[in-house]
């Protein structure tokens, strides 16, 4: 959802209560009381014409984007009611997995809202994800309760958001398990085998694991990318180790030819100094004499 400063002099929505759905009353902010605490005055409802003091919490929305607050809400609550009778949406190794596919598109948000209930992407990112994971490109098909709210955000239940995951993995198997194993070779480079790390990945290998399942490439084949992973990654370092030695041999040949060229020019300049004209003009056009070409 959108965030916002609260500015005095400017009309907002204001609800004492957290709660999705709850409506909200057109308030204008006078001024800062003290930090959190705004002076307020209510412009409808039972308070109207009042002036009170509210929390910054308490201020939910700019007042022009009150009607479609309240309508994401509305539509929210719905997701939320539909992922409450959806298996899994508690098991942490399932979200992670589904995370983990998705990142590896370039174009997901993320699902953590209200208890990993709720997926949110933008919608032409989520069409692009759609059409790679070959379904339906109309985002609202995907999900009957999804919606797009006032953001641009497409908002989806727990099991939409593991379908698309589920088939964007079949669709794009390498995808995913290139990715996959750039995070475990990131994992290592970081912390290795520290032990106080090795709980927490061990929840991520677990996680990869289910990821690999669905893509649904065999065991072999997933080991065969692996090691072809690594041995790109190998021939690619060592390549550039090369091409770093021979700029550096390369830099040292120019410098070596300067420094004697100007040696050269040096000592023209001495011999003509002593009378030797003849003899700085031989030096200077043997210095200058085009190389001749090498018989093969």
């Amino acid at each position: 959802m959108s965030f916002f400063s609260v500015t005095p002099g400017e009309h907002y929505g204001y609800r004492k209560s957290r709660s999705l759905g709850t409506s909200v009353q057109h308030i204008e902010v006078i001024a800062k009381a003290k930090p959190g605490v705004w002076k307020v005055k209510f412009i409808d409802g039972p308070n109207a014409g009042l002036t009170d003091f509210v929390r910054t919490g308490t201020i939910a929305v700019r007042w022009a984007e009150a009607e479609a607050f309240t309508k994401d809400e509305l539509l929210l609550l719905k997701v939320l009611e539909a992922a409450d009778a959806q298996e899994g949406h508690g098991d942490e190794t399932i979200v992670t997995a589904i995370n983990s596919v998705l990142e590896a598109t370039g174009d997901w948000g993320y699902l953590r809202s209200y208890s990993n209930r709720v997926g949110h992407v933008p919608i032409e990112a989520a069409r692009r994800i759609l059409r790679r994971a070959r379904l339906d490109p109309d985002p609202l098909k995907l999900d009957p309760v999804s919606f797009v709210d006032r953001d641009g955000n497409l908002n989806l239940t727990f099991e939409a958001c593991l379908r698309l995951a589920q088939s964007f993995a079949r669709a794009e198997p390498d995808t995913v398990l290139t990715h996959l194993e750039a995070d475990e070779r990131d994992y290592m480079e970081r912390y290795g085998d520290r032990a106080y790390m090795v709980q927490a990945h061990s929840k991520d290998k677990a996680a990869h694991a289910l990821a690999r399942e669905w893509t649904e490439a065999p065991e072999a084949d997933r080991r065969m990318n692996y090691e072809l992973d690594e041995l790109h990654r190998v021939a690619v370092g060592g390549i550039e180790k090369l091409h770093s030695r021979f700029s550096e041999i390369d830099q040292q040949k120019t410098h070596e030819i300067q420094r004697l060229r100007g040696l050269i020019l040096s000592a023209a300049d001495e011999l003509r100094s002593l009378g030797a004209e003849d003899k700085a003009d031989r030096l200077l056009l043997a210095l200058n004499r085009p190389a001749r070409p090498q018989k093969k």
